[in-house]
């Protein structure tokens, strides 16, 4: 069964702020409603206060990584910005980057890391039954790639990892690619203020639509507002939640695009509930850098469930 999938909020606000989390390393949990699937998301302590940090988050042992968040604590003004936001080809590890541009501004950094578990399956089961690869893009200002899974599986997950020459690429987008399709994952980064060049490597993570004992999986995909309204300037943020309980989230991504010379990703981040309900999804944040702009934001998910 395919179908589209959450609840849409978007708000843009000049200096407002989605609430975070405390800086405290923390796993929460969501189980589907036939008790089936868990998902878990690491909420990682954040880095120290750097001008271009890197951090990384572990998934929580006996689940498979299969997405991912990158936040930049408490930004402000100017801000930073985030770079990158990518797994391990291993299915172990999130990574995420930011840095200042052009304005000198220290800043922390978090990771998150999102995995599953099935009912009845082993790790090492799970794992020989997903795939995780890369492609990378050609040397541009706007390098741009769409990464797809092998036949024989679905996508559930993927990020993007930008690499520049320079003075820095920015990351605009990180989204699934094609919907509710098997698909892949679609990557997008630029440069602000300085002109630069460079490479994105975009992450693919697929499973195949049977497991071994488990059974048939189910696929779906949810954007905050389709088309989104335009925001800006100063920060925006959107977000979108699960609203059908047999589904689990396995990744979450972003798009923020522009009228002018840029907006730019500050937040990707899943999130594991809504209104103080266990409701999970996505949460997203852009901002304009250097020069005013407007622009639209999206936040998506995947989710997986059982047929």
């Amino acid at each position: 069964m395919h179908q589209l999938l959450g609840l849409g909020l978007l708000a843009g606000c000049a200096g407002a702020l989605l609430p975070r989390t405390a800086n405290a390393d923390q796993f929460h949990h969501y189980v589907n409603s036939a008790n089936t699937m868990t998902m878990s998301v690491h909420f990682c302590d954040p880095t120290t206060a750097q001008h271009a940090p890197v951090a990384q988050c572990a998934v929580e042992p006996g689940f498979v990584l299969t997405g991912g968040g990158a936040e930049v604590v408490n930004d402000g003004n100017p801000g930073a910005l985030l770079v990158s936001s990518f797994p391990d080809n291993g299915m172990t590890v999130w990574t995420a980057k930011s840095k200042d541009q052009v304005y000198s501004y220290p800043h922390q950094l978090r990771a998150y890391a999102v995995g599953i578990q099935l009912s009845g399956v082993s790790e090492a089961t799970l794992r020989a039954n997903m795939w995780c690869n890369h492609g990378t893009s050609p040397v541009s200002d706007i390098p741009y790639l769409t990464y797809n899974v092998p036949a024989g599986y679905n996508r559930i997950g993927g990020g993007t990892d930008v690499h520049y020459q320079g003075a820095g690429l920015l990351l605009v987008m990180s989204v699934p690619s094609d919907g509710w399709n098997a698909g892949g994952w679609t990557g997008e980064a630029k440069a602000q203020g300085i002109e630069d060049q460079g490479t994105i490597d975009v992450y693919a993570i697929g499973i195949r639509p049977t497991i071994p004992v488990f059974g048939a999986l189910k696929f779906s995909y949810g954007l905050s507002t389709d088309p989104p309204p335009v925001c800006g300037p100063g920060y925006c943020n959107a977000a979108v939640y699960n609203t059908d309980a047999s589904y689990i989230v396995s990744s979450v991504g972003a798009w923020t695009d522009y009228n002018g010379n840029g907006r730019l990703l500050t937040v990707i981040d899943p999130v594991v509930n809504y209104g103080g309900l266990p409701i999970p999804g996505a949460t997203a944040q852009s901002k304009d850098h250097i020069y005013s702009d407007t622009g639209q934001l999206l936040a998506e998910f995947v989710v997986i469930g059982k047929q």
